[in-house]
């Protein structure tokens, strides 16, 4: 693994570790959750009626939910896991895109500081949404680079 990438384990590491205290907080759920949680328990073709009024985003989570506790089991940990996971994912993208835009020292702690934000924790535990967008900006800037570095187009 290139040290760069290995640097993007630690931040990751303390998102999940973060996200992961207190992630049943005396199993109870909120409006969200329940929704998810409700929806995710439908059928395939019912949740797809359901993109008629609700936006795609939500359903295509719904979606992935209702694979997710076929697989893994419904219970409060599950409805909560996936979006922990997609934060520390969000948290070695931005130590990544730290040191691709500037240096090692400044992506460690880009991705330290983000871990330690606590909107980023809220956000790990109570909106999933979030989390996929986060992932998905950091993707997405990935992409545009590699791109640009194909087509021999100037910057970082």
């Amino acid at each position: 693994m290139p040290k760069t990438t290995s640097d993007a384990v630690g931040p990751a590491a303390l998102t999940l570790l973060l996200g992961l205290w207190g992630i049943r907080r005396e199993n109870s759920m909120w409006r969200d959750e329940a929704a998810t949680w409700q929806v995710a328990h439908r059928t395939v073709p019912e949740i797809w009626h359901l993109l008629d009024r609700i936006d795609v985003v939500h359903g295509l989570y719904y979606l992935f939910m209702h694979g997710v506790f076929a697989v893994f089991g419904d219970s409060l940990l599950t409805l909560r896991l996936p979006s922990v996971v997609a934060m520390a994912g969000a948290a070695a993208l931005v130590t990544l895109l730290g040191t691709r835009l500037a240096d090692r020292c400044t992506g460690l702690a880009a991705g330290l500081t983000f871990a330690l934000i606590p909107a980023v924790q809220t956000s790990a535990r109570d909106v999933p949404e979030r989390c996929a967008a986060c992932c998905a900006g950091q993707v997405l800037v990935r992409a545009v680079r590699a791109h640009r570095r194909r087509r021999g187009t100037r910057g970082r």
